[in-house]
């Protein structure tokens, strides 16, 4: 009761670093405890001896111990109390925890870090149980969709903010949880506005059983999305006139070609030649021929439909791809006429007025002009040569071949 040691076991000696004979007899404050604390826990220890010793018995309790070399460690401790005629002795197993309280701090460090990182990464990264609940979500979501992680832990997946995207998106989540790693691009809608988003699901098959759960890494990709999109559209477009470029043009003809076989339907193709744009370069400069060219471009797309294809080949060189056309050789006649004509309405550029005029060259497929759907190297050849034609007529005329 006076919290003196009345026994001494071979595994105290070896915790401790008292002997036996050294220990018996002495207070435990002065064996155990450190100085800096031993009057707190020697009142700790009256209150318990005089108030709850009964109800003590067999709890455990953590506390700061001294080796005989003054190093201090955790020890936990059980205690347990003994009654024999009148007399009160308590007995307690202690061990040290050093190990144990080491693998919880790094256990704690490494969450830490991870928390850190996984919160400061710029991508959304979640795991998801088999049940599709959400058991960890990073700061992203926060900062993406305004909403605490806090309340989105034990959420359904399928119930909160990206829960139509992946209902769109049926089958990753089918794949992912029989053990698949799944990618997939998609659209969903931030505080930030709508965003591309390239999605990682992952499968936990080290942790659970099927269905898996799995982890989620979401990271926006719009940037890099703006960026692929503006270089295809560079490597397909011309830069002065923003129209289709050649390469572009003869992948639009191969498909146009293809619908024509498919469907039935006829097809011209115009071959323009801006005439006397070669005086316009050498008598007023390089920029006063792009103005030309950008006004050529503008006019010939306002005289044909949203869907047909406008296209520059080079330099003073344009196409048009008129499809669907029942009567196709009478349609481009009535476009080519049109075209014409408006070219030959007076326009200001660069100061100066002028009008303009070209050499029209059309080919047909298709349609009532029957006959097999040509390739597209012959139709072009063959728009090309009628444009040629048109040019000897004595230009601003139009062939149709």
């Amino acid at each position: 009761p006076e919290g003196r040691v009345t026994a001494w076991n071979e595994a105290a000696t070896d915790t401790f670093g008292w002997r036996r004979e050294e220990a018996i007899g002495r207070s435990v404050f002065d064996l155990l405890v450190p100085q800096g604390v031993v009057p707190r826990y020697r009142l700790a220890f009256e209150r318990l001896r005089d108030e709850g010793l009964d109800r003590m018995a067999g709890g455990r309790l953590e506390a700061q111990t001294q080796h005989r070399d003054g190093r201090l460690f955790p020890s936990e401790v059980s205690l347990g109390v003994n009654r024999f005629h009148g007399q009160v002795r308590m007995h307690a197993f202690l061990h040290d925890i050093s190990a144990r309280k080491a693998v919880e701090r790094e256990l704690l460090e490494s969450r830490t870090r991870l928390r850190l990182l996984a919160d400061n990464m710029p991508a959304l990264i979640a795991y998801v149980d088999g049940n599709r609940i959400y058991q960890f979500n990073n700061q992203a979501y926060q900062d993406w969709f305004g909403v605490p992680v806090a309340q989105i832990v034990g959420q359904p997946l399928d119930g909160f903010m990206d829960g139509a995207v992946l209902a769109a998106q049926p089958e990753p989540l089918q794949r992912v949880q029989a053990g698949e790693m799944v990618s997939f691009d998609s659209r969903l809608s931030t505080r930030r506005g709508e965003i591309r988003v390239h999605t990682n699901f992952i499968p936990d098959t080290a942790m659970s059983r099927p269905p898996y759960g799995f982890y989620i890494l979401a990271q926006d990709v719009t940037e890099q999305y703006q960026l692929q999109q503006r270089l295809q559209h560079e490597a397909s477009h011309d830069a002065l006139t923003g129209l289709p470029n050649r390469r572009a043009f003869l992948q639009r003809l191969v498909e146009a070609l293809a619908r024509v076989r498919r469907q039935g339907s006829g097809l011209a193709l115009m071959f323009l030649d801006l005439d006397g744009f070669k005086l316009y370069n050498d008598t007023y400069g390089h920029d006063f021929g792009d103005a030309v060219l950008r006004h050529f471009a503008r006019t010939v797309q306002s005289a044909v439909r949203e869907t047909d294809s406008v296209a520059r080949l080079a330099g003073d060189e344009f196409t048009v791809i008129l499809e669907g056309l029942a009567h196709p050789a009478a349609h481009a006649a009535l476009v080519a006429r049109k075209l014409l004509a408006e070219l030959a309405v007076p326009v200001m550029l660069g100061g100066r007025e002028l009008t303009l005029a070209a050499s029209i060259g059309v080919a047909v497929t298709g349609g009532d002009s029957g006959g097999v759907a040509l390739s597209a190297e012959s139709l072009l050849s063959r728009a090309d040569a009628a444009m040629y034609q048109a040019k000897a007529a004595g230009k601003a005329q139009f062939v149709v071949s």
